[in-house]
Formats: C-alpha cells, sequence, structure tokens
C-alpha cells in the first residue's frame, strides 16, 4: 500500500511515471487481496511487473497481462 501511494504521488503530482516491481506478490495475498490489489493496479497507466513461481498464482490478472517463463539459466 506504502508503494503504492508514492507511486499515485509520483504519477498525480510530478508528471513521474515509475516502473514498479512487485516480486511474490501473489503468494502472500489471499483472493480478496488480490483483487484489492489488481483493482489499484489498473488505475494507474505505468509498468508493473509481478514476479512469481507458480501461475496460478496470478489467475487475478487480467487478459492485458503479458506473461515470461524464465527457464534453464
Amino acid at each position: 500500500m506504502i508503494l503504492l501511494s508514492q507511486c499515485n504521488f509520483l504519477v498525480n503530482n510530478k508528471n513521474i511515471k515509475p516502473i514498479l516491481l512487485l516480486d511474490e506478490i501473489g503468494s502472500h495475498l489471499d483472493t480478496n487481496n488480490r483483487q484489492i490489489l489488481l483493482d489499484m493496479i489498473n488505475k494507474f497507466e505505468i509498468q508493473f511487473f509481478l514476479t512469481g513461481t507458480e501461475k496460478n498464482l496470478f489467475s487475478f490478472v487480467s487478459t492485458n497481462a503479458k506473461f515470461y517463463n524464465i527457464t534453464n539459466l
């Protein structure tokens, strides 16, 4: 929530569009809070990167999202 508040300040008051990386965010939230996060993210016109180890944790993400699978590093 603090990051999204800061993001809101930067976008609306400083005309800065940050890029946010939310690491393993899906595994730390229940279904209701994942939906709240998605609703909040969709209010911004900036890039968000959500990382995680299981694709099913991102089932709350809209169809506008792009998924990348990084393997065999």
